[in-house]
Parts: C-alpha cells; structure tokens; sequence
C-alpha cells in the first residue's frame, strides 16, 4: 500500500498485514513506530519503485 495519510494508510495497511510505502514529500516525521518504508518522491521512478517494492 503506497498512501500519504498515515492513519488510512500506513496504519491502516500494516494492521490488514499489507506492507505500507509512506508518501511524504514535504519530510514530515513518522508519528509512530509502525514498520513502513518512506516515499519522498516518484521521481526518479525507479528508485521510487525500489522503495515500494522493497
């Protein structure tokens, strides 16, 4: 799951058991421990599919 709502994303995709991409360009700090990776851009693209698909 890639989401830039942490509560309905991030959140919410680790706690069906999903792997959560969090998508926040402006650096904003995770606000709690759950296990995520971090998306600060989609370009270039393949390092942004590098970060998603772990």
């Amino acid at each position: 799951m890639v989401g830039d709502s942490w509560t309905n994303d991030v959140a919410g995709a680790v706690s069906a058991g999903l792997r959560a991409a969090w998508y926040a360009p402006v650096g904003q700090q995770a606000p709690a421990d759950v296990p995520h990776r971090r998306l600060n851009s989609y370009e270039p693209l393949q390092q942004a599919l590098e970060v998603i698909l772990g």
